[in-house]
């Protein structure tokens, strides 16, 4: 997906909040602070249009809109978004998990969609 220009990135409620919990589960520091730095710039790589390494974001799942939300993807770490159909040039990052596995979890599917609605629709 190329953009014409660059999007704004928000956060769900909680989704800081999981990225630090689960870099926790990660021993070391030194790679700690590196998947935190490079989630920051692949993010901000994808908000600008610019080429991802091909796996490093998918389509992940359904959302109720009947459009695909997305995960980056950096083993151990995966952040779920979506690109907003009522914000423009919006993305949200609903949340962040710890996972070494591919299949997607229905908790974590069910978990987007409702950061969807509140997001999208303003259903709480």
């Amino acid at each position: 997906m190329v953009f014409k220009h660059k999007m704004k990135i928000e956060n769900c409620d909680g989704a800081e909040e999981s990225l630090e919990e689960i870099l926790k589960k990660i021993p070391n520091s030194g790679v700690r602070q590196q998947r935190k730095s490079w989630l920051k710039k692949a993010f901000e790589r994808y908000v600008s249009g610019e080429r991802m390494a091909k796996g490093t974001v998918e389509d992940e799942g359904k959302l109720p809109n009947g459009k695909k939300f997305l995960a980056m993807k950096r083993i151990p770490i995966r952040a779920y978004f979506w690109v907003s159909d009522s914000i423009p040039s919006t993305i949200f990052i609903s949340h962040y998990i710890y996972k070494k596995n591919k299949k997607l979890h229905s908790a974590d599917s069910n978990k987007v969609c409702r950061n969807w609605k509140k997001y999208e629709r303003g259903v709480k």
